[in-house]
């Protein structure tokens, strides 16, 4: 049976309202103190848990959930201090507790951008042995192994539960009490276990005996876009209690944290303890499983083995985000400083063969996307200064600042002073030749990057500014960005020949005007 909500979330918000109309023209009330009374004094952890998991109606064999998962995709927005770009993730998922195996389906689209393309709807299985998923947009519907760390915005739905959380702890032979945490206005017993690698605690309510949230310390080694910042933490609230026909107490929001920043919010809308009747079908396992591959190593990420030839004095080196170099006769510039600090040692191996004993002068980092910067803590960690744009000094001081003491990286090992110089708008990164000037982006979309122009090559590089399909055409959420990059470079009088990007080649900024409705003999007349 699914639980609806819809009906009494109606009734809910009805009384809620006839609450504040009661209370309507009547002053706050003074806050609270703080409570200081100790929870749960002199009570084990085990005995917290096991009470805690009775009074939710213990850990149910069956799980049958569908829910709204919403990401603020903080690594990648304009501002890292929000408002942020989100994507919506609807999930069904299965599990059973018994047999240690659960099925997922999950369709993720953007709200604000429903033209971009985030995979469509997935099947996914997880098993105790591996895991798989299919895209329903393959033809084939080939089964694929995939790591579990890649699946967390669907898995978290049913892995972080109260009682999947404190079914954990109970499992943990390290289980035992923290210090009490104040959550919510009063002292919470706190609940400390490691598990998968991660530093678990969970949060108990004295007064309810229902876990409040739980925080999980580790490194983020396998994830791309968190593995920058080392040491990270989530944190995560339960709210919106309700109970099921059977008894069962269930929060109906899970609000996640990482680093103090909103990062996930999981609404559930259905809930049911009971297998349903697809329940063999839709938890039937591949035959064979596929292999899942080897866990992600951003520090293993591929980069092409030999450079390409951009212009005289200017190389690229192509992968997932291309780094390239610049030939200044009196050392070398290096722009982009992307995905982790085995990459960059990487890159400066590749830059010691092919130009050796020539000495890097800067790395020029031209946007705050935690990816794009990644790789910054290794420059700095060898005495390399970081030229920047000036509005993402504070970003690439929190990720200097970061803590890697659980994979120490060589900046962590060594420490170093660091060494960031803005790269003002108009500002000369100069040399014999292949002289680099500085133009902070002036257009709609496109404040935390930077682009920079290269008079001697008639090239423009444009950050993460270029973004094209397969057949050459401008990404339809990329239009606004390309139309920045030529604005920007048409205030500055600046526009070259040709342009480039992180994610993109050379381009002729003709064809870029081109397929923007522009004039390609004079684009800049749109910008005057």
């Amino acid at each position: 049976m699914i639980v609806s909500v819809r009906r009494s979330a109606r009734v809910a918000l009805a009384a809620g309202i006839l609450s504040l109309a009661a209370c309507a023209g009547t002053a706050a009330p003074a806050t609270a103190p703080l409570s200081s009374e100790p929870a749960f004094d002199g009570v084990p952890a085990a005995d917290i848990a096991r009470a805690a998991l009775r009074r939710i109606g213990g850990a149910p064999a069956v799980l049958d959930v569908s829910a709204v998962v919403r990401v603020n995709m903080i690594e990648q927005s304009e501002r890292p201090d929000g408002p942020w770009l989100a994507y919506e993730s609807k999930v069904d998922a299965l599990v059973d507790s018994s047999r240690s195996r659960a099925a997922y389906g999950m369709t993720t689209t953007m709200p604000a951008l429903p033209e971009f393309n985030m995979g469509g709807a997935a099947e996914i299985r997880v098993f105790d042995d591996g895991s798989a998923t299919r895209f329903a947009a393959d033809p084939s519907q080939t089964w694929r192994g995939m790591p579990t760390a890649f699946l967390e915005s669907a898995t978290v739905v049913s892995t972080s539960t109260p009682a999947a959380v404190l079914s954990a702890a109970l499992a943990a032979p390290d289980l035992g009490r923290g210090p009490d945490q104040v959550r919510h206005g009063r002292a919470h017993g706190a609940l400390t276990f490691t598990a998968d690698g991660r530093d678990w605690t969970v949060f108990v309510d004295p007064r309810s005996g229902l876990p409040s949230g739980f925080s999980q310390a580790f490194a983020a080694r396998g994830d791309l876009m968190l593995s920058a910042w080392g040491d990270v933490v989530v944190d995560a609230d339960y709210a919106f209690w309700w109970r099921s026909g059977d008894g069962r107490a269930f929060p109906r929001e899970l609000r996640i944290r990482l680093n103090g920043q909103p990062w996930r919010h999981v609404d559930y809308v259905g809930v049911s303890f009971d297998p349903p009747a697809d329940f063999a079908e839709r938890l039937a396992r591949p035959d064979p499983l596929p292999d899942a591959g080897a866990a992600f190593d951003p520090d293993a990420f591929p980069i092409a083995e030999n450079a390409v030839e951009i212009a005289d004095g200017v190389v690229t080196y192509e992968g997932g985000w291309n780094v390239s170099v610049v030939d200044q006769g009196d050392g070398l510039v290096v722009i982009e400083a992307p995905v982790s600090a085995g990459l960059t040692r990487t890159v400066l191996e590749r830059i010691a063969r092919d130009f050796p004993d020539r000495p890097i002068k800067a790395v020029v980092s031209t946007s705050d996307a935690w990816p794009h910067l990644a790789g910054a803590r290794e420059y700095i960690a060898r005495g390399i200064p970081v030229r920047h744009l000036d509005l993402n000094e504070p970003i690439l001081r929190r990720l200097l600042a970061a803590p890697f003491t659980r994979i120490p990286d060589t900046l962590a090992e060594i420490g170093a002073n660091a060494q960031l110089r803005v790269l003002a708008d108009g500002e000369i990164i100069d040399g014999d030749v292949n002289d680099i000037v500085g133009l902070p982006f002036a257009g709609l979309a496109t404040e935390r990057m930077m682009a920079l122009h290269i008079p001697d090559a008639d090239l423009l590089y444009g950050s993460d500014a270029l973004q094209f399909a397969g057949d050459g055409s401008i990404l339809v959420h990329a239009k606004v960005y390309a139309e920045d990059l030529l604005r920007t470079a048409c205030r500055a009088d600046r526009l070259a020949g040709r342009a480039m990007a992180m994610h993109a080649a050379p381009v002729s900024t003709a064809d870029l005007a081109k397929q923007l409705g522009l004039d390609p003999d004079d684009p800049c007349a749109a910008f005057d």
